[in-house]
């Protein structure tokens, strides 16, 4: 049993503030405030309203080579699962395309100054790859898949930034078909992510290994895997 212990990358930009003390208000300022205060509260109503109908209307899916800012709509909604300490598995509830593509989200989660990426060790062979796994049928968009899969395969909690796009499985049908694992050709989703929060304790973390690396170590390591290095490509990291 692993203690959960929170550990955050460039904590300074996380911390709260210590809050501050204020000065008693007469009565004509309280009344006032309490005016502004229903007022706002109208207002915040109306705006997350506006919110929940975005978040269901949003399109995720850029075509090929596109990358787009992310929305506060689709933040909250890639936010609004609840993490546990059990990993998916199976395909019961896996989403296809109509070709029979296995739709996969993946998340590129980069360090607040935008210098490393946390990759993470392959379950399946050596090497290492970035979170990645199916969007199911319960999940709304790709993103809430992503952020879901950056929690269990990495164990950290994150923020969408960007959509990366759609990138294409690059195997050959014959490839695919000799594969040992009898995968079928998938069609993957990534978006950048910001990494809020590390865990100690995740529900792969007795398989995986992660590593905060540069771009040119990624680079390297991603290199036999052509979707994950072009996912690398199109994300903001720093290239240097």
């Amino acid at each position: 049993m692993c203690e959960r212990s929170k550990k955050d990358r460039s904590s300074p930009s996380l911390q709260q503030a210590q809050p501050q003390p204020q000065p008693q208000q007469s009565q004509s300022q309280q009344s006032s405030t309490s005016q502004n205060a229903n007022s706002s509260t109208a207002s915040d109503t109306a705006a997350a309203g506006r919110i929940s109908s975005t978040a269901q209307s949003a399109d995720m899916a850029p075509g090929a080579g596109e990358s787009t800012n992310i929305s506060e709509a689709d933040k909250v909604k890639a936010h609004s699962q609840v993490w546990t300490m059990e990993s998916r598995v199976g395909r019961t509830n896996q989403r296809y395309s109509p070709n029979g593509d296995r739709l996969v989200a993946g998340v590129v989660p980069l360090s607040q100054d935008k210098t490393h990426v946390l990759i993470i060790q392959s379950a399946r062979r050596s090497g290492w790859v970035l979170p990645k796994g199916g969007w199911e049928l319960d999940e709304d968009t790709p993103a809430e898949a992503a952020c879901r899969e950056a929690w269990e395969e990495a164990g950290v909690i994150c923020t969408v930034t960007r959509d990366l796009g759609i990138l294409e499985d690059q195997r050959s049908e014959e490839k695919i078909s000799k594969s040992k694992s009898k995968r079928p050709r998938a069609s993957y989703h990534f978006f950048e992510v910001e990494v809020e929060r590390e865990e100690s304790c995740w529900p792969e973390g007795h398989k995986r290994r992660r590593e905060w690396v540069k771009y040119e170590r990624a680079k390297e390591v991603l290199g036999e895997r052509p979707e994950l290095l072009e996912a690398l490509e199109r994300s903001s990291i720093v290239k240097r």
